[in-house]
């Protein structure tokens, strides 16, 4: 099975339409940004996103020292959700 790259889906602010990225930049190990295009071609807007790690769902098996972020509440439920969604994949 080939694998399945997600790319967010992040809407134009301006019409509310699906948009691509089309370049990023990890500019820390904390901060990416990125530049999406919106898909609508009557509106063509081209904007910036900030992306950063709010909280951990699933704690790292190989953590880093400098990151330093809160456990979410909803962990232990996203977690099985997330063990339950890969448990199809494997079989």
């Amino acid at each position: 099975m080939a694998e399945r790259i997600c790319q967010p889906i992040t809407v134009c602010p301006h019409c509310l339409s699906n948009s691509k990225a089309v370049k990023t930049n990890q500019v820390t190990r904390m901060y990416r940004e990125a530049v999406y295009r919106c898909n609508n071609i009557e509106c063509g807007a081209v904007f910036k996103v900030a992306m950063t790690p709010i909280s951990m769902i699933s704690p790292s098996a190989i953590p880093h020292e400098e990151v330093v972020l809160p456990v979410s509440k909803q962990s232990n439920s996203a977690q099985k959700q997330l063990d339950f969604t890969t448990e199809g994949e494997t079989a």
